[in-house]
């Protein structure tokens, strides 16, 4: 069973592969919440470059509740948002991490309504919307992940000198990246590993089954990741 919750370094996810899965509803995010994120991590990266930090401290996400599929393969539950946002900001920053860090990885994330549809279908995962074009107005999703993009760029044109402390941060280049997970002053998340039903059989209907059902008790309230289980992972 996982350890849950726990706190995860945000460079540990650049290999994994997150599926968004078809109840889930679509990004969403608007031009308020993208830059307020670019803003809350450019406060921190200036903080900790003018040594503002108190030990050990972090940037946390809020919780990011999964649940594994395979290797390094999950469902997003809870979190997608944040997710989508971050895989954004490290596409705009794709050049920079390319002179300024060794690795390059960055995680998948996708769409699962598009699994059985034409593979150009996928707004997000072939990275479609780092072109202009009409295919942004085909839907909703593809919309606002095309203005969050928009958004993003024009954040790191008005602000040139984070594009590589951004990227380091990210990509654990920085000046931090040789210290332990549990002392670098660095971006992470509230990671929750559900095991809720069948462990031995990775059957694709029963584990979208049981994921709507943890996703809808998530929603209404059933399932706490605020109080004793946060305090836990915030005093980790």
């Amino acid at each position: 069973m996982a350890d849950n919750p726990r706190i995860l370094n945000f460079y540990h996810l650049l290999n994994y592969r997150f599926n968004i899965p078809e109840y889930q509803r679509g990004y969403r995010w608007e031009k308020k919440q993208v830059v307020d994120l670019m803003n809350d991590l450019k406060d921190f990266i200036d903080r900790r470059a003018a040594n503002q930090l108190k030990d050990k401290e972090f940037y946390c996400l809020q919780p990011v509740v999964v649940y594994k599929i395979g290797d390094n393969h999950y469902d997003v539950i809870d979190g997608q948002q944040r997710l989508t946002t971050l895989y954004l900001i490290l596409q705009a920053l794709k050049t920079t991490i390319e002179d300024n860090c060794d690795n390059q990885n960055i995680y998948q994330i996708g769409y699962s309504k598009f699994i059985d549809d034409p593979k150009e279908s996928d707004y997000l995962n072939n990275n479609y919307f780092l072109n202009d074009d009409d295919k942004q107005y085909l839907t909703a999703d593809n919309f606002f992940i095309r203005q969050a993009y928009v958004e993003i760029c024009n954040w790191f044109r008005n602000n040139k000198r984070c594009r590589v402390p951004f990227a380091q941060m990210l990509m654990n280049n920085d000046s931090n990246s040789n210290l332990a997970d549990e002392d670098k002053k660095d971006l992470r998340v509230i990671w929750y590993e559900t095991d809720y039903g069948r462990k031995d059989c990775y059957d694709p209907v029963q584990l979208e089954k049981d994921s709507i059902e943890i996703f809808n008790r998530l929603n209404y309230g059933q399932i706490k990741l605020t109080d004793t289980e946060l305090v836990k992972a915030l005093i980790m």
